[in-house]
């Protein structure tokens, strides 16, 4: 009858999320799997590679405790493709002066605020970018013309972590993301930004490498040490293998991230059957590191003096003293890395529906990926070490829950060349003091990888009665350059 009121019910938040994840999966032919914001500027996690998590087969890695890389099914990072809405991302990754030969994204480049939904498609479909062996992964943005009419969001975070000795322990997030179209939605602007910082720090002990070597006689010149006066703690059998540490390291690292992406997209409509799309994508992230380490290694020969091995099959020292006759070297060593990872991408977009059973739709898009290093001369990576030959006695402690070390230190010990000692005497104190230490190599690492895609698409759709068949055609043109430099132990 006239008049009768029809309720509407729109539903949002997670319910709304959830379904229209679950109806990409009943649509799509093939196995697929999706994440949808819960509203516009609301998707789930810090960044895409923790959200991706929550789908079954899919796994993540870890950088400095965020997710970064993905796995699928097995297949690990190289071998999964990224696109955004549709368009094959290029991929580039180095870290500490070194790498550079990547095809893996990095999910840790992108803020998730301005993300309307991630698909994983599981199965290969013609009309999806090729080279996915484990999983092809679409990052879908938010559009103004699928959001009629102003709609605005804005957020303000604090990340806190104590982790760090430099830096801020509350870091602050910002994001926004504005979206207007007219009231005939014939055009439409959308416009996201993010801001992220975060200071963090590892603290910890690490050993540069255990050897595996055979027990044997005491006196055979082979063995680690030579010095049949050494006192043998549960010593292993003969013949049985057994394990040894080189050194031992004390390290602090403290880094600084900070990371910007911003989108802008422009759509215009000026009928039912035409639409054409303008956007462009940037994301960068900029890490800074600063590591410490002190380290003291082992001098084997004739320095042994104790050693006491574990039950282990392969028995495994768990304390260890040595001895030297002149000091030798207590290792510092100081490293600066700082990288930059930059995503440029600019793409056009236009569909045209012929008729009611034909249309068309063009993707043209040029993107790049850029990741060097961004610190003093170009490097990646800077490592000064440092030396201090005052040690006379040095004692290693494994069988605690922590490692430990405890050195005895006499600078009178140490012999220098006469002529060395005549241009610049050394003060002998008993002590280690500033004057006992000076510079052993300096190390520049410099990473420099370039990639970039340059895609068009044309794909089709003709509805029939019971069906649809779907046709296109797509070129592709991918580039990867990559440069790398050292200058070592100077």
């Amino acid at each position: 009858a006239q008049g009768d009121v029809v309720e509407e019910v729109t539903v949002t938040g997670i319910r709304a999320s959830l379904e229209r994840s679950m109806d990409t999966k009943r649509n799509s032919a093939g196995v697929v799997d999706a994440i949808s914001s819960e509203d516009i500027g609301k998707f789930p996690d810090t960044n895409l590679a923790e959200s991706l998590q929550r789908i079954t087969g899919v796994s993540i890695s870890r950088s400095n405790g965020e997710g970064s890389q993905i796995t699928v099914r097995g297949f690990g990072a190289d071998n999964n493709m990224v696109t955004l809405n549709g368009r094959t991302m290029p991929a580039a990754s180095t870290s500490n002066g070194g790498g550079g030969d990547s095809r893996a994204f990095d999910f840790a480049n992108l803020a998730s605020e301005g993300i309307s939904g991630v698909e994983v498609f599981k199965t290969g479909k013609a009309n999806i970018t090729t080279g996915g062996i484990g999983a092809t992964v679409n990052v879908k943005t938010a559009k103004p013309l699928d959001n009629p009419g102003l709609v605005a969001s804005a957020g303000v975070k604090a990340v806190m972590d104590t982790t760090n000795r430099a830096g801020d322990d509350v870091t602050p997030e910002a994001s926004g993301l504005f979206s207007w179209s007219n009231d005939d939605s014939t055009f439409g602007v959308a416009l996201s930004a993010s801001h992220q910082q975060r200071d963090s720090g590892t603290v910890g002990a690490t050993v540069n490498d255990w050897g595996i070597y055979t027990w044997d006689s005491i006196n055979e010149p082979q063995r680690t040490w030579n010095n049949a006066n050494a006192q043998v703690t549960n010593a292993p059998d003969e013949g049985q293998l057994y394990s040894r540490f080189y050194d031992l390291r004390y390290e602090f690292i403290d880094t600084q991230r900070t990371r910007d992406n911003a989108q802008l997209t422009l759509q215009f409509a000026p009928t039912e059957e035409f639409t054409a799309t303008v956007d462009y994508t940037f994301a960068e992230n900029e890490i800074k590191s600063q590591l410490g380490q002190a380290g003291n290694w082992m001098q084997q020969g004739g320095n042994l003096q104790a050693v006491e091995f574990d039950n282990q099959e392969i028995a495994t020292m768990i304390y260890a003293k040595e001895a030297y006759g002149n000091a030798i070297d207590e290792g510092f060593e100081q490293q600066w890395r700082e990288q930059t990872n930059t995503l440029d991408s600019v793409g056009v977009n236009l569909g045209y529906q012929v008729n009611d059973a034909l249309s068309f739709n063009l993707d043209v898009h040029d993107s790049e990926m850029h990741s060097r290093g961004t610190g003093p001369h170009g490097t990646g990576q800077i490592r000064m070490a440092l030396a201090a030959p005052v040690v006379v006695e040095r004692e290693w402690f494994f069988g605690g829950d922590f490692p430990t070390y405890l050195n005895k230190y006499d600078d009178s010990r140490r012999v220098r060349p006469a002529s060395v000692e005549a241009a610049s005497p050394w003060i002998r104190n008993g002590m280690i003091d500033p004057s006992d230490l000076s510079s052993t190599m300096l190390n520049l690492d410099q990473a420099d990888q370039l990639s970039s895609v340059t895609q068009i698409k044309l794909d089709g759709l003709y509805e029939l009665d019971n069906g649809h068949f779907d046709f296109g055609i797509e070129s592709r043109e991918m580039e990867s350059n990559t440069r790398r430099y050292a200058s070592g132990n100077t």
